[in-house]
């Protein structure tokens, strides 16, 4: 008897991709319909740890941001970057 089972579990998984752009890019994959459930699993990891991994960056970016431009307004001046801190002695005590 033949079990079908890991082509299934493959199937649903596919099909339950709730990211279009990660669904885009697992289903463009060259010779996905032969791959096995453990690559498959594989794969769609990865592209799931990417895509946090870029969305991470940006909310990084963005707080770093946020914190100059809260510098910039508590105490009306600019400051020299250095690192990923700005060095100015209001950011030290909100």
């Amino acid at each position: 008897m033949i079990s079908y089972a890991d082509e299934i579990v493959r199937w649903v998984i596919l099909a339950g991709l709730s990211s279009p752009d990660i669904a885009r890019e697992v289903f463009g994959t060259p010779d996905i319909d032969n791959k096995s459930l453990t690559d498959t699993v594989a794969l769609i990891e990865a592209k799931e740890r990417a895509a946090r991994a870029i969305a991470g960056e940006a909310s990084v970016a963005a707080g770093i941001k946020e914190n100059i431009g809260e510098a910039t307004r508590t105490c009306g001046s600019n400051h020299e970057m250095r690192g990923m801190r700005t060095v100015s002695p209001t950011l030290w005590h909100k």
